[in-house]
């Protein structure tokens, strides 16, 4: 299977892209090694979600996998396909122990964008379609979009759950970008 590495790269010019091309090319990882992207604004509520992650990335066909979580602007992988401005770590717990019981280890093909608050991938699938898009505020819907026109898988780990922030400070948080510009 290869290693996994999780990364969790910054860039004070704003280019996250090239900093998550950057982090791996530091790493000088393998072909069939795996890339963790996860964003500074992201919580594991489970400990095990990491053992659970390998797991998964051990047997997977899938190119790209992401999470569900409880605040993004595409639903497909939001808990239930709604968006949760609940600040209430408990709750966001008890969702991540049911996704957890009930869905542990699967994973739900998906042909949308696999948003990268946390998004997992070979290294071999990110040299194949040359990496993120660098200055690109949509630097992860065109790695995935890339990924699919060769061919790539795209699928959701459903019992993986991750509390994203995303945000929580704006009353508009899917058009609030102004921080990624």
């Amino acid at each position: 299977m290869g290693d996994i590495h999780y990364i969790s790269p910054y860039r004070t010019d704003k280019n996250i892209g090239g900093g998550i091309n950057l982090a791996i090319r530091q790493l000088n990882p393998l072909p069939n090694d795996w890339i963790v992207h996860v964003d500074q604004d992201v919580c594991f509520l489970r400990p095990d979600s990491k053992k659970q992650i390998a797991e998964v990335l051990e047997y997977t066909d899938y190119d790209v996998l992401g999470c569900l979580t409880n605040r993004l602007s595409g639903t497909h992988q939001l808990y239930q396909g709604e968006f949760n401005d609940s600040g209430d770590m408990r709750e966001h717990i008890a969702i991540a122990n049911h996704c957890h019981a009930g869905a542990y280890g699967r994973v739900l093909p998906t042909s949308i964008n696999i948003a990268a608050c946390m998004m997992a991938f070979r290294v071999r699938t990110w040299w194949d379609v040359g990496g993120f898009s660098e200055n690109s505020i949509r630097f992860d819907s065109e790695f995935t979009n890339d990924v699919m026109r060769r061919g790539g898988k795209l699928g959701i780990m459903a019992g993986v759950y991750v509390f994203h922030l995303y945000r929580m400070w704006s009353d508009d948080p899917v058009w609030e970008v102004g921080h990624l510009q």
